[in-house]
């Protein structure tokens, strides 16, 4: 007689995640005057750090030293201490240990590219003015792979020049955990950062390694800053080790909630298919959709088919053969922003659609999708396929 054997053939899981940070989704700028943020750090003493793999997509910071505190208020350049250059569209407020000191800034918000760039600052009462073509920051679209550099220079009280480079790559992006909530974990790109500073004199000659994790809405979230002279990215003592610990925001940047979104099973299913989400913002919907494929076809797009309350309906209509279906939702708030949400977030779900493929075998495909979600959480996509083989023995 035959006998079943069950054969469990893999088991992958998968934290996928494609982060892209466009200008108007970083916290700093003339409209995020009133923004503040405060970071944990170690103070002054070096502490140890754990070393950097460009391979990981999952970082957990939320244990740390709580040595010291450094806080970031954006502020008009009224507001500032020295004489901001008339280029500079708002100030930074920066407070490490009691230490104040002033960043004069200012962020583009048109064209192609846009860069956030830094053109001097107010410390210990005296100015330093940088020379064009100034310092860029960050650069817009964000995403893996971006990178830029600077060169600049400035003049200390005339009697020497300083020179400075910034060699900056993103070279990582996924998933981290911080004390601003240690519920939940932020989708983030990591950038890597080659500083160099030197002066004509020879009294200076730093050369640092720096890391950092930024994130849609909230920014920098962690930043961690080798010794100086530290030759390897993989470094394991650190100079400044920051992690966000609190954040405020006068402006509406987060996206639409998705609550109770449904999730299609895994199956011998040709559909039609069903989805409901319910959609919440506190500004209003303004636009929704879902979007959805079928194997290796281009993404369509479907509207809402009906909305009651705050649930919204859609469907997808009926395939034809069996195929692999993906999926996900969109939404735009009503605020000035037009904050864009999806569900699941950075990422899509699947309907994996099988036929018998002979008598003596089948493949059957189920899979496990696990969400973590809330009104300011991004989800957390974990899918895992089982395929089960069924082998006739005799």
């Amino acid at each position: 007689m035959k006998r079943l054997f069950l054969v469990i053939l893999l088991v992958s899981a998968s934290f996928a995640v494609d982060v892209t940070i466009h200008w108007n989704e970083w916290p700093y700028g003339a409209e995020c005057i009133g923004n503040w943020f405060k970071w944990w750090y170690n103070g002054e003493t070096p502490v140890s750090c754990p070393s950097f793999n460009p391979s990981d997509t999952i970082w957990d910071f939320a244990l740390g030293s709580t040595a010291a505190t450094s806080e970031s208020y954006i502020m008009d350049t009224s507001q500032a201490q020295g004489n901001p250059p008339p280029i500079a569209t708002y100030a930074e407020k920066q407070v490490m240990s009691g230490e104040v000191s002033w960043g004069y800034e200012s962020k583009d918000t048109s064209g192609t590219t846009q860069n956030m760039w830094f053109y001097g600052f107010f410390a210990s009462g005296q100015q330093i003015d940088y020379d064009p073509p100034y310092y860029k920051v960050y650069q817009f679209p964000m995403q893996y792979g971006s990178a830029w550099n600077s060169e600049w220079t400035w003049n200390f009280m005339g009697i020497d020049v300083v020179y400075e480079i910034r060699i900056t790559s993103v070279v990582a992006q996924g998933w981290v955990r911080i004390p601003l909530d240690t519920t939940q974990w932020f989708a983030c790109l990591v950038m890597r950062t080659y500083m160099s500073t030197w002066d004509e004199l020879g009294l200076i000659d730093d050369d640092y390694i720096v890391h950092e994790w930024v994130s849609p809405i909230y920014g920098s979230l962690v930043t961690i800053q080798s010794l100086n002279h530290e030759p390897n990215p993989g470094f394991t003592t650190a100079k400044y080790f920051f992690r966000m610990k609190e954040y405020f925001s006068v402006n509406d940047m987060f996206p639409p909630d998705f609550a109770n979104t449904t999730v299609i099973p895994s199956g011998y299913n040709f559909g039609p298919f069903s989805i409901s989400s319910i959609i919440t913002d506190p500004s209003g919907i303004n636009t929704d959709s879902i979007f959805y494929k079928i194997g290796t076809g281009a993404w369509q797009r479907l509207y809402h088919d009906s909305i009651i309350g705050d649930n919204f309906h859609f469907h997808i209509p009926q395939i034809s053969n069996p195929d692999t279906v993906r999926y996900y939702l969109v939404a735009k708030d009503n605020s000035a922003n037009l904050n864009r949400g999806t569900d699941p977030r950075m990422h899509q779900r699947s309907i994996i659609n099988s036929m018998p493929m002979t008598r003596l075998m089948t493949i059957i495909h189920r899979s496990l999708l696990i969400l973590q979600s809330g009104p300011t959480r991004p989800f957390l996509d974990l899918i895992r396929f089982l395929p089960i083989l069924l082998i006739p023995v005799e």
